[in-house]
C-alpha cells in the first residue's frame, strides 16, 4: 500500500501557495457536493466529505471564514484522501451557539457520526488551536496533526496580532464595509479570503461582523 503522508504534506503546502496565488485570480467556485448536517447538542454542524481512500483527513478552518477557505485545494485532497471539512458553529451554514458548548466535543461528535475512528487533522490559525486541543483530548483519534499558523491555547496574543485589525474593525463598526474590506484585503495573513465568495458575502459570514 502506498504511503499517503507525502500526498498529505504536498496538499497542505498547496493550501499556502494556492491561497496566495488566488489573491491575484478569480475566486474558486464552491464544490458541487451540497453537504449534510449533523446534530450537536441542541444545534447542528454543516459538513462535506469526498474521496474514497482509506486515509481520512479532516480540514479545520480558521476563526475568520468558514470551510469554503479550503475550496482551492479541496479537489486535490479528494483525489488522495477521504476528506472531511465542516463549518464550526457560527460560521457558514452552521448556526451560532446559543448556549455553552465544546468545539472539541463538536469535532468528536462529527467523527463519531461518520464512523471515523482515527484521522489526520489539518488545522489553520484558530482551527489549529482547536486541532491541538482535540488531539490532547482525543489522542487515540489523531493519526497525524498538521498545523498552519496555529494559535495555541493559553498563550497570549502578540501586540502585532491585536493591533493589525483595529482599523478595519473600527471601519466595520461604523458601517463602512467597503473600506473595511479593502483593509482586510491588504492583510497578508488573510490572502485566502480571495478564494471564497464575493467579499461582502464572505465578510457577512464572519461572526464578529454579523454581531456588529
Amino acid at each position: 500500500m502506498n504511503n499517503p503522508w507525502p500526498h498529505l504534506f504536498r496538499a497542505v503546502l498547496c493550501v499556502i501557495s494556492c491561497s496566495h496565488a488566488a489573491a491575484q485570480s478569480e475566486p474558486t467556485p464552491a464544490p458541487a457536493n451540497p453537504g449534510s448536517f449533523v446534530q450537536v447538542g441542541d444545534s447542528k454542524l454543516y459538513y462535506q466529505e469526498c474521496g474514497t481512500a482509506s486515509q481520512t483527513v479532516v480540514l479545520v478552518h480558521d476563526g475568520v471564514v468558514d470551510s469554503a477557505v479550503w475550496n482551492g485545494v479541496w479537489s486535490e485532497f479528494c483525489k488522495h484522501f477521504h476528506t472531511i471539512r465542516y463549518d464550526r458553529r457560527g460560521y457558514g451554514r452552521s448556526p451560532a451557539a446559543t448556549t455553552w458548548y465544546s468545539e472539541t466535543d463538536d469535532l468528536a461528535t462529527l467523527l463519531h457520526h461518520l464512523k471515523i475512528t482515527s484521522a489526520a487533522i489539518v488545522g489553520s490559525s484558530h482551527g489549529g488551536e482547536l486541532s491541538i486541543d482535540f488531539t490532547l483530548a482525543h489522542p487515540e483519534m489523531v493519526q497525524q496533526l498538521v498545523l498552519v499558523g496555529a494559535v495555541v491555547s493559553g498563550m497570549p496574543y502578540s501586540e502585532h496580532f491585536l493591533d493589525r485589525g483595529k482599523h478595519a474593525f473600527e471601519l466595520a463598526r461604523k458601517g463602512n464595509m467597503k473600506d473595511a474590506i479593502s483593509e482586510w484585503s491588504k492583510d497578508k495573513y488573510l490572502v485566502a479570503l480571495a478564494t471564497m465568495r464575493p467579499e461582502n458575502d464572505c465578510l457577512s459570514f464572519y461572526p464578529p461582523i454579523r454581531r456588529i
